[in-house]
């Protein structure tokens, strides 16, 4: 992030803000998610109860960076996932899909967890910031971190991969309502349409209609279920 999305995502009525990996020790989501080695991510981000965690079930009792299991940290939530990548079953399966396996061309991301768990919680209209898709040697991760020359290309080969998963997956999440907007202009994800993040904070946050009084909330309602004559 730079310094005006960092201040356009402070906290206000009506965002929620969801992170995965290391970029949440540095910008504080209200959701987080991962699917790798627990102690890859940092500290901060498993001690801190604010931020509800969605971890896969099968790393309960790993360790984490701060050495006890990922279990016992606070605001923990606990996923199934598949490794079997069908775009047309994807909103709707039991587990989380993240991507294929190996046997299957290999590409799995937490990208996808992410927005199936927003899917999931009810969310129908997502804003990715910050995705663009892209690395190079002189250009990595957002948050300090080394990379191989190897891992650059592997990044990169999985970028190639998720173009076609969210090529695939685009038309259901039309049918089914499930809008995802990609505030990068200069993003090279191209299944998604682009949106301004100013323009569409603004938009979400005047959802709410804070003035509305409460008077009136707690007189006497008709019933749910009338009776039957």
């Amino acid at each position: 992030f730079d310094e005006r999305q960092r201040i356009l995502l402070t906290p206000r009525p009506g965002i929620v803000t969801m992170g995965t990996n290391n970029g949440a020790h540095a910008y504080r989501p209200d959701l987080w998610t991962c699917v790798d080695d627990p102690r890859r991510f940092m500290a901060s981000i498993w001690q801190d109860p604010k931020i509800a965690k969605f971890v896969p079930l099968e790393q309960f009792s790993r360790p984490c960076s701060t050495g006890q299991p990922v279990g016992t940290m606070p605001h923990v939530i606990g996923y199934r996932r598949n490794d079997h990548f069908r775009p047309d079953w994807w909103l709707w399966e039991p587990t989380i899909n993240w991507g294929n396996s190996k046997e299957r061309g290999g590409g799995r991301s937490v990208m996808l967890v992410a927005l199936r768990l927003a899917w999931l919680l009810g969310f129908r209209r997502v804003y990715l910031v910050g995705c663009d898709f892209d690395m190079d040697s002189e250009r990595g991760y957002w948050f300090p971190e080394q990379r191989t020359n190897q891992a650059v290309n592997n990044n990169r080969n999985s970028y190639r991969i998720m173009q076609g998963y969210f090529a695939a997956l685009r038309p259901h999440f039309d049918a089914a309502g499930f809008q995802v907007l990609n505030c990068n202009p200069d993003s090279k994800l191209e299944a998604f349409d682009h949106a301004d993040l100013r323009e569409s904070i603004i938009r979400e946050a005047s959802r709410l209609d804070l003035d509305a009084t409460t008077e009136g909330m707690y007189v006497p309602h008709p019933p749910l279920h009338p009776k039957r004559p």
